[in-house]
């Protein structure tokens, strides 16, 4: 019976030691300071409402957008410490973050930028909980998201203390765990309990305080414990029980080996699947199974790029909304995702001989009972079981040539035919391990490139030679090529074989497409495509009942009309050009995969969109080699590089890469160095610069860690950017010298640009002062006000000027008067002399009384610079009524003016006419021989002037000159034409003498005078 125990147990240690040795074989992306971490020791990582990641380090903490970091240090604001290490961070639902650091309890404002340190004073942030907990001595506790305050009533004070929190929701208890202190609050109570105070008898408060570390519930509601030493205890739902687990009996199980270095558990995390990680130090990460209360060991993996890599300790676990599971350590971040292992690789491990065999991938093969058979050119064929775990490795002889398998088919009867160099042909028995070899001399000692079978049960063979040979299932023989090979065939070997859905053989060669007969056996037809293409083709893929899709080498990929038998190169070709195009397969949905260079690709035509895939780095060491993709029965599908073979699930990376992300506008530099905008995209307000901050780069990124899709961004700045513009890997976009001016910038991820999934931000430069609105009508009005003043000035310098030239001109009116009334009363006090010696006392008394009216009427307007028509006219009148009693009444005189020019306020300068008139007279009329001197005077209004025409039929002005008096000037004469001109404004008076002649004979003189009308 002994025995029977004894055994049983050796086989359930032997079970878990055989779980505990497995490895799993996870994809580990990695993260260091390589790639911009400030220190690679990470303590703490978290996630915000946004998406972005946080991160706490040994030197500070740090935002990641999944391309570039954005690095606080200086926030922290401790001068005495030089590393200032933050080892827990948890964003707030308020824009805020908490923090644990050697400094002190802090909470960083995303809005401000702005540290500060966390107290009791703070505890209304901390919104979680509410509740107060009695404790003992009228001491009460309450706790929080982030920290747990403890009232001192003995000091009468808050302290606030950094717990490992964890809520039990089955037993409504809080658990909240410190190095020094595991308290319990129960809602049901109110109480807080601690080992002191253990009235519930919980045999977690009783048990032995080693140095807690932190607590956890997981969805069975089991309470974990871990300490600082080697052991952390699950406390059994339901029965209370406590188990105890030790690292070093753990190491022992995954047969590490077994030293003093120090052991402990750092953190115990459950995902989002109920699967419960557990980080330690010196053991690696742990994946514990509860149906065997056992644990898978995932342990430091330095030389693989794909695994964990650390080198004393896994810090901390954290999970984001994409299910990606972030391992923080001593050696940077560690990210896979266990429930979406996009692509899973197979390849040659030096160290391990339970391995892919070394050489290049050639060929797949699914069995019928599941088995994946690996052809390697050189290397045999390596088989794996259904979940790629290593079966065994198939040699054929010694011979290398003969291991240089080339391709796989599996036949009706089990059998697996294996081509190879120079005409090999392997047959192996799977159920026996038999191998049959033989080297048909049909093949003529060519490689056998590829092999395919049709629904008949017919097998193709392409040769390197360029001939096909053909098993006919129902002959049990090989039929050899039909026809003889034309220049065109020769050294042209067959690259890959492709049977359409009508039946019909196509072939790709390193020349092109041709078409073998199949009732012929011949190659009847080649077509090569268009020049300035590659000739070389490679895979094929039908589209459609009428095109082919035809990987070319060295020139993406073209299609192929089979009825028209030309080619056409899509438009996004140029997008993978001049990458060559291998591998082409059409999925259930109509898009098209293909292989390029080191890209995966998923072409959908109905959208005529293209997506390129990122694989992780270290899955793709070198370039896609395979021609043709192989389709397991699961679903998944195969290709191979030179050195991996690669799995994949369309449906799962469709699904995965059409999900939405939006862009966040992730950081701002202005002239390089750093501008925080987080305030303004948080509360979606406009950027405000001054017109000196034109030289912008704006960052940019979709937060999605996966990094399933090669995302490709495309932003625009309206009235800059005319089209969307294709942003690079940095996701960034730089302007400089933007002028003054509101703008809004625009990002999005779809190739399309759909405006759906478009991120804006609003961007105002403002322009220098010079250039504002304000100051340009300032301007405006300055300038105005000083032409106002100019002109102003120069209008009282011109008025200045013309009052004195006006009263210059008054001046010289007057004294033109004063010339002319001496002049005029001189010569009639002369006439009135020439009546008193006469004796003629009655005439001169008349003449007395109309020469003293006359007078009254010049010293009326002798103040005036003019009069009125009508007044001058009657001083005119008495003037020449004085003239004629002088004269004896030699002439006779006639007035003529317009009555409405009469009645009319007109005003001429006083007796403006009477020199012409009195020049008339004395030296016209006076020296005719008869009384029948005569004197007209017409006073006429045209075009705005008042026109004086003063005629006689004196003896004329010739008369006079012939005398002795022709040497004395008439000063009236010229003093009056001044005074015209004056009046006038005139640089020549507006006077004009005429003599008059009848048979030539002097009749007299006409004077015409004319005056603007003012």
């Amino acid at each position: 019976m002994r025995s029977v125990i004894y055994i049983l147990l050796s086989l359930v240690f032997f079970f878990v030691a055989v779980d505990g040795r497995s490895q799993s074989k996870y994809i580990f992306r990695h993260i260091s300071h390589l790639d911009g971490l400030s220190n690679d020791a990470v303590y703490s990582i978290s996630q915000d409402k946004r998406g972005f990641i946080w991160i706490g380090t040994r030197n500070g903490f740090q935002r990641y957008d999944g391309t570039r970091f954005i690095t606080y240090r200086d926030e922290l604001n401790d001068k005495n410490k030089s590393l200032i290490a933050v080892v827990n961070i948890k964003p707030s639902q308020d824009h805020q973050l908490f923090m644990v650091s050697i400094a002190g309890n802090k909470k960083f404002n995303l809005l401000t930028n702005k540290v500060s340190d966390f107290d009791s004073t703070d505890i209304a942030l901390d919104t979680v909980g509410k509740k107060r907990y009695s404790g003992v001595g009228g001491d009460y506790w309450m706790f929080g998201y982030y920290y747990v305050y403890h009232y001192d009533a003995s000091i009468k004070k808050f302290t606030c203390n950094s717990f490992s929190i964890a809520y039990d929701e089955k037993n409504h208890q809080t658990w909240a765990v410190s190095y020094d202190y595991v308290l319990m609050f129960d809602d049901s109570t109110g109480q807080v309990y601690t080992k002191k105070n253990n009235v519930l008898r919980h045999p977690i408060l009783e048990m032995e305080n080693s140095g807690f570390r932190g607590v956890m519930v997981d969805s069975q509601d089991n309470i974990w414990f871990y300490t600082w030493n080697h052991k952390f205890y699950k406390c059994v739902a339901g029965t209370k029980k406590i188990v105890t687990y030790s690292l070093p009996e753990i190491r022992a199980k995954n047969h590490d080996s077994n030293n003093n270095d120090p052991m402990y558990v750092t953190c115990i995390f459950e995902d989002n699947r109920k699967h419960l990680w557990i980080a330690t130090c010196n053991v690696g990460l742990l994946r514990y199974h509860p149906e065997n209360d056992s644990f898978t060991s995932i342990r430091s993996d330095n030389n693989n790029v794909n695994g964990l890599q650390y080198n004393y300790e896994v810090s901390t676990i954290f999970q984001d909304r994409d299910d990606n599971i972030w391992l923080g350590t001593d050696k940077g971040i560690n990210i896979f995702n266990p429930y979406h292992e996009y692509f899973k690789t197979i390849r040659h491990d030096d160290n391990n001989e339970k391995t892919l065999s070394k050489g290049g991938i050639t060929s797949f093969l699914e069995t019928r009972n599941g088995d994946l058979m690996v052809g390697i050119y050189g290397g045999g064929v390596t088989v794996f079981d259904k979940d790629w775990n290593f079966i065994k490795k198939i040699n054929f002889g010694k011979s290398f040539e003969s291991n240089m398998v080339w391709n796989l088919i599996e036949r009706d009867d089990g059998k697996i035919w294996v081509g190879c160099q120079h005409g090999y042909l392997h047959v192996y028995e799977p159920s026996t391990g038999s191998i049959t070899t033989t080297q048909p001399a049909i093949f003529e000692n060519s490689t056998i490139r590829c092999m395919r079978a049709d629904s008949g049960g017919n097998v193709l063979f392409g040769l390197h030679n360029g001939k096909i040979i053909e098993w006919s299932d129902k002959r049990n023989q090989f039929i050899s090529y039909g026809g003889t090979m034309s220049p065109d065939f020769v050294n042209n070997g067959i690259q890959f074989i492709y049977i359409d859905s009508k039946n019909r053989c196509w072939i790709s060669t390193y020349s092109g497409v041709k078409v073998f007969d199949r009732q012929s056996r011949t190659l009847s037809a080649a077509y090569s495509p268009q020049k300035n293409y590659a000739s070389g083709c490679m895979g094929i893929e039908e589209l459609n009942d009428t095109t082919l899709i035809v990987g070319l080498e060295n020139g993406g990929f073209c299609f192929f009309n089979m009825i028209t038998k030309q080619f056409t190169v899509p438009d996004f070709n140029k997008k993978i050009l001049p990458a060559s195009v291998m591998a082409i397969g059409k999925d259930k949905k109509g898009n098209i995969w293909f292989t390029a260079d080191y890209n995966l690709y998923r072409y959908n035509i109905e959208e005529n969109k293209l997506i390129s895939y990122h694989t992780e780095r270290g899955v793709v060491t070198s370039s896609f080699d395979m021609d043709n993709f192989y389709v397991l029965r699961d679903g998944r599908w195969l290709t191979s590089t030179a050195t991996e073979a690669i799995g994949f699930s369309p449906d799962s990376l469709d699904i995965n890469v059409n999900a939405v992300m939006p862009v966040e506008i992730t950081g701002l530099k202005i002239f390089g160095k750093r501008f925080f905008v987080d305030s303004l995209t948080l509360e979606s307000k406009p950027l405000r610069l001054s017109y000196a901050q034109n030289f912008l780069t704006i960052e940019f990124a979709a937060l999605d860690f996966s990094q399933l899709k090669n995302k490709k961004y495309y932003y625009r700045l309206h009235d800059i950017d005319r089209n969307w513009v294709t942003a690079d890997l940095s996701g960034e976009a730089n302007y400089t010298n933007l002028p003054p001016g509101h703008y809004d910038f625009e990002v999005t991820t779809d190739d399309q640009a759909n405006t759906k999934n478009i991120t804006s931000f609003k961007i105002i430069i403002d322009p220098p002062f010079w250039q504002t609105w304000w100051f340009r009508v300032g301007a405006i009005l300055l300038i105005a006000s000083f032409i106002y003043l100019l002109f102003k000035r120069r209008i009282i310098i011109v008025r200045r000027e013309a009052a004195l030239k006006q009263q210059v001109a008054e001046t010289e009116m007057m004294a033109l008067r004063a010339q002319m009334n001496p002049h005029f009363i001189f010569n009639c006090i002369n006439s009135i002399d020439a009546l008193i010696q006469s004796n003629d006392k009655y005439l001169a008394t008349v003449y007395l009384n109309k020469f003293a009216k006359l007078i009254r009427n010049i010293l009326d307007s002798s103040k005036q610079n003019t009069v009125t028509l009508t007044k001058d006219l009657e001083t005119l009148q008495l003037y020449i009524e004085l003239e004629q009693f002088r004269n004896d009444n030699k002439f006779s005189c006639e007035i003529d003016a317009d009555a409405a020019l009469l009645q009319d306020d007109y005003k001429v300068p006083p007796l403006v006419i009477q020199p012409y008139v009195e020049n008339a007279i004395l030296h016209g009329l006076r020296y005719r021989s008869d009384a029948k001197g005569k004197l007209s005077i017409s006073v006429t209004k045209e075009n705005g002037h008042l026109i004086y025409i003063v005629e006689d039929n004196g003896v004329g002005r010739q008369a006079i000159k012939n005398t002795d008096k022709k040497d004395k000037q008439s000063y009236g004469i010229e003093m009056s034409n001044d005074r015209v001109r004056l009046f006038n404004r005139e640089n020549k008076a507006s006077v004009t003498i005429t003599d008059l002649h009848e048979q030539q004979m002097p009749t007299g003189t006409r004077v015409q005078v004319i005056l603007k009308i003012q």
